[in-house]
């Protein structure tokens, strides 16, 4: 299957802000709620891209792992080339965005 290098951007900034919004336990459990593993994990088999691939995994691995594992307000477990200038105030608004019911789709 050929695949534009477009939408491979659109599908790697897709990951990335699902991973940075995974930042917040709330967020996380909306993820496991809606059922994100199963799509991202089929999305995961397909993809041909193995950096957009490595992304997508990223996020999977914060849906599947025990929240006492996981906290991104730590910058020692962000994965490589991730930063932290501003995403605690990303994640806390996304989590109140959630909180406040006004996700996409509800």
């Amino acid at each position: 299957a050929v695949v534009s290098t477009q939408s491979t951007g659109t599908r790697k900034l897709l990951s990335d802000t699902l991973f940075q919004m995974g930042g917040s336990y709330k967020v996380r459990q909306v993820y496991r709620d809606e059922g994100y593993y199963q799509l991202l994990k089929c999305y995961d088999q397909w993809e041909e891209d193995l950096d957009a691939r490595e992304r997508v995994q990223n996020v999977i691995y914060l849906i599947i792992q025990d929240d006492g594992e996981v906290d991104l307000r730590r910058e020692d477990e962000l994965p490589e080339g991730y930063e932290t200038h501003t995403e605690l105030e990303v994640v806390d608004n996304a989590a109140e965005i959630v909180e406040n019911k006004e996700v996409v789709g509800s």
